[in-house]
């Protein structure tokens, strides 16, 4: 008896062991390494924030799919479903292509002290409202990092790797200079001297220590071929939009008029 018990107690281990070794074959996580230029662009998975592609050039991530969006303010998005498989290596480059048109005055600017690295976002949460990182508008020194922004009130989140660090309006008078300190949020507006003599800037420029980041105006066109938009009629519509991440406010307006045409049939 004391044989055949020594037998099962180690058939059972053996099992339990065998059991054991094998599960992190299903909960093993792959590593996607990113190549992308330029190397400021910031990495959002699964509409979350990471950081930087040059300092998170290797991420692991569990298998299945995943939504990567490479952002950097000046060029254009993209945005991937990459697969991964758990144990292995996913490669992928990207280069993302400069917008090239100036922007111009007139100027405002934002320093934010206390962001890190976290995301910088106006008027929206997603990262097509993606405008920089703080470490790139920390400072006003001889080499400034700064946002340049076209007078007036904003909307700003800043989004770190696990939560929302700070969301609140911030109003930029022309040729001031808002400051604003994480986590209390504005601090002070002070004159700007130097917005009064700046051109046109380029929207994305960096150097060794310094950084500008210039944001152009949203602009935005609606024509229907018909004036007036009765209930129960047809129109075509034609739009045009420059630096306008949705153009929301714009169908806004035109599902009112139709609603104030139709009363409540139109609902």
């Amino acid at each position: 008896m004391r044989i055949q018990g020594q037998v099962s107690h180690n058939a059972t281990l053996a099992m339990l062991l065998a059991f054991a070794s094998g599960l992190p074959c299903f909960a093993q996580d792959g590593n996607l390494v990113l190549h992308a230029n330029p190397k400021q662009a910031y990495v959002f998975v699964d509409d979350h924030a990471v950081g930087e592609a040059s300092r998170h050039h290797s991420l692991k991530l569990s298998p299945g799919d995943h939504k990567v969006e490479l952002v950097n303010y000046g060029y254009t998005p993209v945005t991937q479903t990459v697969t991964i498989t758990g144990g292995q290596v996913t490669n992928l480059e990207i280069t993302l292509q400069a917008v090239t048109p100036s922007v111009s005055p007139a100027f405002g600017a934002m320093t934010i002290e206390g962001a890190n690295r976290d995301a910088v976002l106006l008027n929206g949460k997603t990262p097509d409202f993606f405008v920089g990182h703080g470490d790139e508008f920390n400072h006003n020194w001889w080499w400034k990092q700064e946002l340049v922004v076209p007078p007036g009130t904003y909307q700003m989140t800043i989004l770190g790797p696990e939560k929302e660090v700070w969301s609140g309006p911030v109003e930029v008078p022309a040729n001031q200079r808002v400051v604003i300190h994480l986590p209390k949020g504005v601090r002070k507006t002070i004159p700007w001297p130097r917005g009064e003599t700046l051109t046109a800037l380029p929207r994305f420029q960096v150097g060794t220590a310094s950084s500008t980041v210039a944001i152009a105006k949203p602009s935005a066109e609606l024509s229907a071929s018909t004036a007036q938009i009765n209930c129960g009629d047809g129109s075509q519509l034609k739009w045009s939009s420059s630096d306008a991440p949705r153009l929301e406010a714009l169908f806004g307006e035109l599902r009112k008029r139709r609603l104030e045409n139709c009363g409540s049939r139109g609902l």
